[in-house]
C-alpha cells in the first residue's frame, strides 16, 4: 500500500509520509535550520519527484545552504512540471535567491526584475 514512487529498489514511502517530510522540512527551513530541512526535503523529493511545491521548498532550502547551482537544477525541474508557476513572483524570488547563492549576481538582479510587473508587483505610489 505504498503511494510513493521511489527509485532504485529502495523502500517507498506512502504519500502521507512524504507529505509529512515536506511539512517538517518546511518548518525546519522557517526556523533557520536549512541543512536539516534539506535532508528531509531531499528524502521527500526522492519519493515525490513530480511535486512542484515540494521541489520549490527544496530549492529554497538548498539556496539557504549555499547550494545555488543545485537549487537552480531543482527549480528548472519544477518549471518543467508547472511552467505557469515559474513566472510568478514567488518563483522569481526563489530563482533570484538561488542565483545569488550560486554567485551569479547580475542574473539574480535580472530575475528580480523579470516579468511585466517586476518583483514589487509594479506598485507605483500608494
Amino acid at each position: 500500500m505504498s503511494g510513493g514512487s521511489g527509485e532504485g529498489g529502495g523502500a517507498t514511502l506512502p504519500d502521507e509520509a512524504a507529505g509529512a517530510l515536506h511539512a517538517l522540512g518546511y518548518v525546519y527551513l522557517r526556523q533557520g535550520q536549512p541543512r536539516r530541512a534539506s535532508v528531509l526535503l531531499l528524502a521527500a523529493a526522492r519519493h515525490r519527484p513530480a511535486d512542484p511545491p515540494l521541489l520549490r521548498t527544496l530549492a529554497a532550502a538548498l539556496s539557504a545552504c549555499g547550494l545555488g547551482e543545485r537549487a537552480l537544477e531543482v527549480l528548472d525541474h519544477a518549471a518543467t512540471l508547472d511552467p505557469a508557476a515559474d513566472s510568478s513572483r514567488p518563483c522569481r524570488v526563489l530563482r533570484a535567491r538561488a542565483l545569488l547563492a550560486a554567485g551569479r549576481r547580475e542574473e539574480a538582479r535580472a530575475a528580480f526584475r523579470a516579468g511585466p510587473e517586476g518583483i514589487d508587483g509594479g506598485a507605483e505610489a500608494a
